[in-house]
């Protein structure tokens, strides 16, 4: 009888173990699902955002007369912004540092940007490419931002300001919060260096 005994428990001990290792597995795999996924989604969103920026650098050549605050040019700009709706605001900032077409014109204060990690990386490497920053507080709304930038240049190759979109960081905080994750499950975006993005 106590062999017996021994025996169950054993077996059943032994199916525990193997459905507790098959569940885990599973978490392990649908995490791992989800993380791909999300990694898509958002490489997805910031190439949106850098195919606007890159129209937002080409603009100069083709209306090479464009004015700075243009209104036509300020226009095109807010439609764009508005089918992006993880963008707060698209600005361009000339090569002295100060904004010269802005979403939000004419709120736009006059300060230079000229300090900003963004502005400085491109014009130091022109091979930069799009840049993604790490968030800041806008000095126009006082809220956080992801900066997406891209360096602009004249015709003979020198500097001539950046392209910039100010990411929401709470797009992402709402996209995850949608997910419902279990209790102890969480959800974060970090930039390559380990710095908390959202």
């Amino acid at each position: 009888m106590v062999i017996v005994a021994v025996l169950a428990f054993s077996v059943a001990g032994v199916a525990v173990l193997m459905e507790h290792g098959r569940t885990l597995e599973e978490g392990r795999l649908t995490a791992a699902r989800l993380s791909q996924l999300l990694e898509e989604q958002t490489a997805r969103t910031f190439q949106a955002v850098d195919l606007t920026l890159t129209g937002m650098v080409e603009a100069p050549a083709v209306v090479p007369d464009l004015k700075d605050h243009d209104p036509a040019f300020r226009a095109a700009l807010q439609r764009r912004r508005d089918t992006l709706p993880f963008v707060r605001a698209l600005f361009i900032v000339g090569a002295d540092g100060f904004i010269t077409h802005d979403t939000d014109y004419p709120t736009t204060p006059r300060v230079s940007l000229a300090d900003r990690p963004y502005f400085r990386v491109h014009q130091t490497d022109p091979g930069v490419g799009l840049h993604i920053g790490r968030p800041l507080i806008s000095r126009s709304v006082d809220h956080w931002f992801i900066s997406l930038s891209r360096r602009m240049s004249d015709p003979s190759g020198r500097f001539d300001g950046v392209a910039v979109a100010a990411v929401e960081p709470r797009y992402f905080e709402q996209l995850y919060r949608k997910l419902e994750l279990g209790e102890g499950d969480s959800i974060a975006l970090f930039h390559r260096d380990g710095t908390l993005l959202s």
